[in-house]
């Protein structure tokens, strides 16, 4: 009889926790890299409510910004790859988490050169100790990189150049700029610079501008 009892007693208890059972199907799409723009789907089967959300990450996988996302129970989640870099599948139910790592590069690219390569400045002009907003553009078919860096020079009174200290440690990290794509960015000017002519620097490409008192 005592047996009987806690035979009954353990299969009430398994009840609350089988009526909560929520599995979480998830089929991803294949692994690996994706064309800029291509696009891919990622399944959904659940019982309850889950979001999957497309989010660019850093290299060591924090979240940098969210693509796109969307709330569902049984469906599609379908997105197109944005421009180069990492990426990943983000996939939570309540608590629990899932993540899919993808990237976007082109199969088939070559490098770009210096001669579709450009940097547009947004103002001619900055102060010391002011910032100069600037475009890194690839005008060409091929696949350009800058990174976190730039440089500076000054022009002589000889009309030579001459590198001049930005002080500054910049981080070592890479940005794909894919063909025809824009990334901006930000040069800062030292606070000691002298008024005069300058030019910057990055990729091995020079853009002119002034400093003013």
């Amino acid at each position: 009889m005592l047996r009987v009892l806690i035979v009954v007693l353990a299969a009430a208890l398994a009840l609350p926790a089988a009526a909560h059972a929520s599995p979480v199907k998830i089929t991803w799409p294949r692994a690996g890299g994706y064309e800029p723009g291509q696009r891919f789907q990622t399944k959904i089967i659940s019982t309850e409510r889950v979001r999957v959300a497309l989010v660019r990450e850093s290299t060591r996988g924090r979240i940098i910004r969210t693509i796109s996302s969307r709330t569902l129970r049984a469906g599609t989640f379908t997105a197109a790859m944005p421009e180069m870099g990492n990426y990943a599948l983000r996939v939570t139910a309540g608590r629990r988490q899932w993540r899919h790592r993808l990237f976007a590069a082109y199969a088939k690219c070559p490098l770009a050169t210096a001669s579709t390569t450009a940097l547009k400045l947004v103002a001619q002009t900055a102060a010391p100790g002011g910032t100069l907003d600037y475009d890194f553009v690839n005008t060409g078919d091929g696949c350009s990189m800058t990174g976190a860096s730039y440089g500076l020079e000054r022009q002589l009174a000889d009309g030579t150049w001459a590198p001049g200290s930005v002080g500054y440690i910049f981080p070592a990290i890479g940005y794909p700029v894919g063909p025809g794509q824009t990334r901006r960015k930000q040069a800062r000017i030292p606070p000691d610079a002298a008024p005069g002519a300058y030019r910057l620097l990055d990729a091995g490409i020079a853009a002119p501008f002034t400093v003013t008192p």
